[in-house]
């Protein structure tokens, strides 16, 4: 099963944005499944290969495939993913891991690294990025400006507001809900069933609700079923057994809860939350910029 794309493709970050032909067009000779969409806006055609995996119907853009653009918001068998997006190699959108599973729908100006797997039956907001071989389960619902990093995953039944960052090698289970504008560092774990295996009738597990501006540092656990208030602090490595009040601090193992300082005290900085564009987006202005500190020496990391 294949899916051909001629649409508006530009390869690579440096090509000129042109209007081009659109189509997107599937078709499974065994099972008889079509799909076809097309708008025409003139220009040059570009065109690549995108594979469907057996009982998937997810795009899937193939290994040996340049970074890819999308000029037009595109729909395909089981995804729809907005205009300005970039995906890159082995991307897959739309996972079908239910004869009965919906699209998944993403909005505009999305940013896809190589090795991203997205269920269907999600919907993720504009300006979203992914690390690589980011894992997206079903049944979750991402806001704006919402960044998920490498090797992270999220096991589906999750909820997240605007300006959400989840760093490298983040592990969130199934039902955690996130407010707006939440940094969550490297290497936390969410977890959500406090005695599993241990009854013949568990309880429906339930993962923690993180308010809004909270900050959560690397390495932290968060036990299940439990609420950081809005705008609290959660120093690395610490372990969050219980209900944490609006405004606070906590650290150790198990963690000790404190009133927050006042000089952390405010809400998380939108240049951290709000980020259209990340330090190694195809778009970002000024690599020269983006160098080793001065006091590493002069010659920098070309020596």
């Amino acid at each position: 099963m294949e899916l051909k794309l001629e649409q508006g493709l530009e390869r690579g970050s440096g090509s000129r944005e042109q209007g081009l032909e659109q189509r997107a067009e599937s078709r499974d000779r065994g099972s008889g499944i079509t799909g076809r969409t097309e708008r025409n806006t003139g220009g040059e055609q570009a065109s690549v290969v995108v594979s469907l995996l057996p009982y998937a119907g997810a795009i899937t853009v193939p290994a040996n495939t340049d970074q890819t653009k999308l000029r037009q918001e595109t729909q395909f068998e089981n995804a729809i993913v907005g205009q300005e997006s970039y995906l890159e190699p082995e991307v897959t959108v739309g996972f079908r891991y239910h004869t009965d599973c919906g699209p998944a729908r993403i909005g505009r100006h999305a940013m896809l690294r190589k090795g991203t797997l997205i269920y269907g039956d999600t919907v993720i907001g504009d300006y979203f990025q992914t690390g690589h071989y980011a894992v997206i389960r079903a049944k979750v619902r991402i806001g704006n400006y919402c960044t998920i990093f490498n090797h992270s995953v999220l096991e589906g039944i999750i909820r997240m507001g605007d300006g959400v960052r989840i760093m490298t090698h983040v592990y969130i289970p199934s039902r955690t809900w996130f407010g707006d504008h939440v940094f969550v560092g490297p290497g936390v774990m969410f977890l959500n069933d406090r005695t599993p295996g241990r009854y013949d009738e568990p309880p429906t597990p339930r993962g923690a609700t993180i308010e809004d501006h909270v900050m959560i540092g690397g390495g932290a656990t968060i036990l299940p079923g439990i609420t950081i208030g809005e705008r609290s602090f959660i120093a690395a490595g610490s372990v969050v057994t219980k209900d944490v009040p609006p405004r606070s601090l906590v650290k150790g193992v198990p963690g000790c809860i404190q009133p927050l300082p006042h000089e952390l005290d405010r809400p998380n900085h939108r240049d951290l939350t709000i980020q259209p564009v990340d330090l190694w987006h195809p778009l970002t202005r000024d690599l020269s910029a983006v160098d080793w500190p001065e006091d590493w020496g002069p010659s920098g990391w070309q020596e």
